[in-house]
């Protein structure tokens, strides 16, 4: 088996250490391997045009964004996706380090029009924090604190947006703070949105917050850090397969770290539709 790291000459990480450290754990667990680096020039998706017809294990070197870029261009091939968490917020990490097994595991993906992600997507306040490219980004601000200071930038002017939404045909509507669709359980740098969320288990949480003041909006986000937001009024949750919202307006949203904007959004579930590599042995000895 052939493994194919794709490194981020986009991200903020030491790209030569991070090649050296991935070459030295190669030589040692004796992989065959290849390293690739994406750039202006080539882009991850150019990259991974010449695997499309190989089995290989395709390892994304970066954050959630990365992994994203990366399962878009392999989803409907014979490879498997590996993480190799470099990035600002390293959820889907978290996830797999917690829930799944040493080895190849069978993950559900998920569906939003003619895109495809494997963590969560949101909308509302949510999707307004992890857009804000300049703080989530931030050079300057430690990665632990970048999503709640975009939380906090964001709160003063938030507006609850309108939405209609079928979910597995039941319709709901209103003004909502956020809604996500779970796949996974982490999102934002390590908030447990949906504690419940299996990666394997054919179906996506579904969670929706009504609108609320902003002191309200601002304790139940800090409650989701560790996923304590469950038995709240104010907050919605369920299970399924299907999901429908519909917006007046254009909105972006936010999907793995990944903007999209559009005024509707099919979201499903694919069961099993992925092979997910977790060696902990590998993660080890890279980030030794």
């Amino acid at each position: 088996m052939k493994h194919v790291f794709i490194l981020n000459s986009f991200s903020d990480y030491n790209i030569n250490r991070v090649a050296n450290k991935i070459i030295m754990a190669c030589v040692n667990k004796g992989y065959d391997y290849v390293i690739e680096e994406n750039n202006k020039e080539h882009s991850t998706e150019d990259i991974l045009k010449k695997y499309q017809n190989t089995n290989y294990n395709i390892y994304a070197v970066g954050g959630d964004g990365m992994v994203n870029r990366v399962l878009n261009s392999i989803v409907n091939t014979d490879s498997n996706l590996g993480v190799i968490p470099y990035g600002t917020g390293n959820d889907l990490n978290r996830c797999v380090n917690e829930t799944l097994s040493d080895g190849l595991n069978d993950v559900d993906v998920m569906s939003i029009n003619d895109k495809y992600f494997i963590n969560v997507a949101c909308f509302g306040i949510d999707a307004q924090i992890s857009n804000d490219d300049k703080i989530v980004h931030s050079n300057v601000i430690p990665k632990p604190w970048r999503y709640t200071t975009a939380a906090v930038a964001h709160l003063a002017n938030f507006k609850p947006q309108e939405f209609e939404l079928v979910i597995d045909g039941d319709v709901v509507s209103g003004k909502y703070s956020t809604v996500c669709a779970c796949n996974a359980t982490y999102y934002g740098g390590g908030y447990n949105i949906a504690p419940t969320a299996k990666l394997n288990d054919g179906y996506m949480d579904v969670y929706l917050v009504d609108k609320l003041n902003k002191l309200q909006l601002a304790s139940t986000i800090l409650k989701m850090k560790n996923g304590n937001h469950l038995n709240l009024d104010k907050v919605h949750y369920e299970k399924a397969k299907k999901l429908l919202l519909f917006s007046k307006e254009m909105i972006k949203a936010n999907i793995d770290g990944e903007v999209i904007e559009d005024n509707t959004f099919n979201i499903k579930v694919l069961p099993k539709k992925l092979k997910l590599i977790k060696d902990e042995d590998l993660i080890r000895r890279v980030f030794r």
